[in-house]
């Protein structure tokens, strides 16, 4: 079962599940993909966490990797399953996800925390590492600046939904406490065209 304050994310997605889907499926990025499967063993096991449609799960699938895709919204899944194959879809919550200890080799968490309260992040950082096996990758996007703000966006009917943002250092420092080592950090610009800048963190679940 959802948390609340996730019921509320997934109520919005699912309302919004087709435009988002026409809107961003096509909208790879195709750097930050290439990047995090080249740090990754071949075939490896790879959680899209927060996958929305499902296009990098599709990217991933084509790479051979095996994958298990999930989101919040049920309709966003059902998207998600009538254009990729081959890939496993759950409508699961991130903070309790139904995997044992160590199953992953990679997680990638693109523009999935940023509707996370920031006070649950810690909780939910560290259940990813539980899934995570040793030296696994674990990718993480967000938008970059201070505090939360609520955006309406044409193209998804103007329904309103909050967005958490994070400075560099604050991330960091979040991924570290959780039990990550930081790899590298880069800024990225918004793939829709939107004034927004993003974090992308790549970091390693260190062996002890």
């Amino acid at each position: 079962m959802l948390r609340e304050s996730l019921q509320l994310v997934a109520k919005t997605y699912d309302k919004i599940a087709k435009p988002y889907f026409n809107a961003t499926f096509e909208k790879i990025s195709q750097y930050h993909l290439d990047k995090f499967i080249s740090m990754l063993p071949k075939k490896s096991k790879v959680l899209d966490a927060g996958c929305g449609p499902g296009r990098d799960s599709q990217y991933f699938k084509e790479y051979g990797l095996k994958v298990t895709a999930i989101d919040c919204s049920s309709k966003m899944i059902a998207e998600a399953k009538k254009k990729v194959k081959g890939v496993t879809f759950k409508k699961m919550d991130m903070m309790k996800m139904g995997f044992k200890d160590k199953t992953f080799d990679g997680v990638w968490a693109s523009a999935s925390i940023i509707h996370e309260d920031k006070k649950d992040l810690p909780n939910l950082l560290k259940e990813i590492r539980r899934v995570l096996k040793c030296n696994g990758i674990l990718y993480v996007s967000a938008k970059e600046g201070k505090g939360s703000e609520i955006k309406r966006d044409e193209p998804y009917n103007n329904e309103p939904r909050q967005f958490f943002c994070y400075t560099v250092p604050e991330l960091e420092d979040l991924l570290a406490q959780a039990g990550f080592a930081i790899v590298s950090s880069e800024f990225s610009e918004d793939r829709l065209g939107r004034d927004t800048k993003w974090i992308d963190i790549y970091c390693k679940k260190p062996t002890s």
